[in-house]
């Protein structure tokens, strides 16, 4: 979807029914549509504000990396705490990993 990421959507129908279509094109689930649908629409103030793609593709690749790095930790947390077994001493390494 270049045509949206480049700023060309905003200009032709606003800020609203593309910070709208933004939040559709992020199918999670509702919460994230509306989640999305907020950070559509400041990354398009930024594009105002800025008039360049830089200040919003900067804050997406940021959330991004961040969204990236909480989910990577999540999943390290979940697949730890579903061993049942551990006879082998990586209990307590798992265990330390969750405390940090």
């Amino acid at each position: 979807m270049r045509w949206h990421t480049r700023g060309v959507l905003l200009q032709d129908v606003g800020i609203v029914a593309s910070s709208v279509l933004f939040g559709l094109l992020h199918p999670l689930g509702l919460a994230y549509v509306l989640w999305a649908t907020a950070a559509g629409a400041g990354f398009g103030l930024l594009y105002l504000g800025t008039g360049s793609l830089v200040a919003p593709a900067l804050a997406h690749g940021t959330y991004n990396l961040i969204a990236l790095g909480y989910l990577r930790r999540r999943s390290g947390r979940e697949r730890a705490l579903s061993f049942e077994t551990w006879d082998d001493g990586s209990r307590e390494m798992a265990e330390a990993r969750l405390r940090r």
